[in-house]
């Protein structure tokens, strides 16, 4: 395939607007070698949602933090004061003692990464229940678009504090569909 036909694909698959989903689906073209698999791999994705700076409405940033965006899943964050910090997407604190002389490379690979994997192998499979898991995982993501980005239409001031554990919460939630 061309890289002219593989453009004109993608930009296909922009109806009359661009919303979050139709990047998070552009993202995720395999065909189109957005989304890299095998030996190069697309390692994580973001999308972000920016408002204008008069609106008082906080832009939220949909990241991906594992490898291949077709079977990952967007998680929100928006910048407030205080955001609790995200234990299962820090590298483990063991990559960062000195290597021996004869490693060649140290695992960082974050919890949520780690647990990904397992999904991903179950995912790719090609069974029901790797359907069903995939299924399920992206059904969970478009519900959490929906009531994020109506939460940021409605934004007011005093909703601050609710967005503190928003991207924590979720990849906890989405941790435990791995296990």
């Amino acid at each position: 395939m061309t890289s002219a036909v593989v453009c004109f694909n993608i930009v296909s698959m922009v109806t009359d607007t661009v919303d979050v989903d139709t990047v998070m689906d552009i993202l995720r073209n395999e065909e189109g070698s957005v989304n890299f698999v095998g030996e190069l791999l697309t390692m994580g994705s973001q999308v972000s949602v920016l408002q204008p700076c008069t609106s008082g409405r906080p832009c939220c940033h949909w990241f991906t933090a594992t490898p291949n965006t077709r079977y990952s899943v967007f998680k929100p964050f928006i910048f407030c004061d205080a955001p609790k910090l995200c234990k299962w997407t820090v590298s483990s604190a063991s990559a960062e003692r000195p290597r021996a002389t004869f490693q060649s490379s140290i695992d960082r690979r974050h919890a949520l990464y780690r647990a990904h994997e397992r999904g991903l192998l179950l995912m790719e499979s090609g069974t029901s229940a790797g359907s069903q898991l995939h299924g399920t995982l992206r059904q969970l993501e478009g519900q959490c678009v929906r009531e994020v980005m109506d939460f940021v239409r409605s934004y007011r001031d005093t909703d601050a504090g609710e967005t503190r554990d928003l991207f924590s919460d979720i990849v906890e939630s989405e941790i435990k569909f791995y296990s």
